[in-house]
This record gives structure tokens, sequence and C-alpha cells, in this order.
């Protein structure tokens, strides 16, 4: 993508997310702080244990 959009700055890269979103992005930022300068996470799954029992009760 930084070829195809010379708006692009590769030296500033941001991700965000919400939700199971908001962790993946938070994950990456993790896997790849070299590369990722900012994350916005809003509403992560902090505890996917929880989550899938509150997903059980709420989609029944």
């Amino acid at each position: 993508m930084l070829e195809q959009f010379d708006f692009l700055d590769g030296d500033n890269v941001a991700v965000w997310g919400w939700g199971s979103g908001a962790s993946l992005a938070l994950d990456a930022a993790a896997l790849e702080p070299s590369l990722i300068k900012c994350v916005a996470a809003v509403n992560p799954v902090v505890d996917w244990r929880a989550h899938g029992k509150y997903r059980a009760i709420t989609m029944s």
C-alpha cells in the first residue's frame, strides 16, 4: 500500500479496532512495536475466557 498511495507515511503507522478488533490491534502493536506507533483500542476484549461466557449468555 505504501507504494500505491503516496500520502501514506510508513514511519508513522497507526492501527485501531473495536471489540475483538481492538484486541487484535493491541496484539499487532505488541508483535510489531518498531512498525506501529499508535493504537486506538475501543472496548477491547481483555479476558477471552470471560468473553466466551458473556457471548454464550447474550447470544442465546
